[in-house]
């Protein structure tokens, strides 16, 4: 694949789109790195496909659930760690997941 085939129309992209996409892409590489480094979303115990798959289904829906809670929980705290709120997220996960079962325990 060419690089002309990642390319859009001049006249269907105005600069602060092509900005705003820009700066949207980049996030998201951001955030699939987080997801690599922290969640090992990249490895995987299995050699059969269909496992690897699973495994793969089943750490990206923890890392989805993992930044909900980051982003309720510490959104309004920017001086915060981010990467160590996560971490704690993890650490608690097994309680979270039981918590979940009940709404008033989740609160």
């Amino acid at each position: 694949m060419d690089d002309q085939s990642h390319q859009c129309p001049a006249d269907r992209l105005n600069l602060p789109e092509a900005l705003a996409l820009g700066h949207a892409r980049w996030q998201i590489e951001l955030l699939f790195k987080l997801w690599k480094s922290q969640g090992v979303i990249d490895e995987w115990r299995s050699t059969h496909p269909w496992r690897i798959l699973c495994e793969l289904y089943a750490k990206l829906i923890a890392m989805v659930v993992q930044h909900w809670v980051v982003l309720t929980s510490c959104w309004r705290f920017p001086n915060r760690s981010w990467v160590k709120a996560a971490s704690t997220i993890r650490a608690y996960a097994i309680l979270l997941a039981s918590a979940l079962a009940g709404l008033a325990d989740l609160t």
